[in-house]
């Protein structure tokens, strides 16, 4: 004895589409996760290549083709920090990730300091000095921007925003610490391949967007 169940498609009870059919045997899975509250996670390499976001906006990735070296007391933009980014419907908070890699220029202790902007304010506790004898590593440029109807304005502390439903600009800038001797080279390396040669390497941003859970 058999049995078959036939059906058009399969929801859940609040109505979410998990499965269908289009009647000639092909089927199609959706994404039904409800462990996970991200609403878009958008970005890649700093190439100049651009995306379409759930918000219908266009981002698009810096280009950044050689190394940088910031040998000033002077705040200055780090290359392929920099971007614009409109939060999809729904979105509570956004995290900004910024991953290159920065290595010692010339002395021996590379000592570099950074500060965040969303739309040109600096976040007071985003603050943070990357530094090390030699050092060859990548620093931690990454930051949580919740969003929190309550507020005014933006949080000069951490940077939570009152909404997100137009385009903000995101970057990081950064200065040495003191002389000629405390000079990072972002993007690039000191060593390489057994000598001492300066390689590039390419920053990537990521965007991700976060909704209630």
């Amino acid at each position: 004895m058999s049995s078959e169940l036939r059906v058009d498609s399969l929801k859940t009870t609040s109505g979410q589409s998990v499965m269908t059919f289009d009647g000639s045997g092909k089927v199609t899975f959706s994404n039904t996760s409800t462990g996970s509250n991200i609403l878009e996670k958008v970005g890649g390499l700093c190439d100049g290549s651009t995306r379409t976001t759930k918000s219908g906006s266009t981002f698009t990735l810096p280009t950044v083709t050689e190394y940088q070296l910031i040998n000033t007391a002077t705040y200055t933009l780090v290359t392929g920090s920099s971007v614009s980014y409109t939060a999809p419907t729904g979105c509570i908070g956004v995290l900004y990730e910024f991953l290159h890699t920065a290595s010692w220029n010339s002395g021996s202790h590379a000592i570099q300091h950074y500060r965040l902007y969303i739309d040109g304010v600096e976040p007071v506790y985003a603050r943070r000095t990357h530094a090390a004898t030699y050092m060859e590593s990548k620093p931690m440029c990454t930051w949580y921007f919740k969003i929190d109807s309550s507020l005014s304005s933006i949080d000069t502390n951490t940077g939570a925003v009152p909404s997100w439903t137009s385009a903000r600009s995101l970057s990081w800038q950064s200065r040495y610490y003191a002389g000629g001797n405390n000079v990072s080279r972002m993007h690039g390396t000191q060593y390489f391949d057994g000598g001492g040669t300066n390689t590039f390497h390419m920053p990537q941003v990521w965007i991700t967007a976060f909704g209630a859970s």
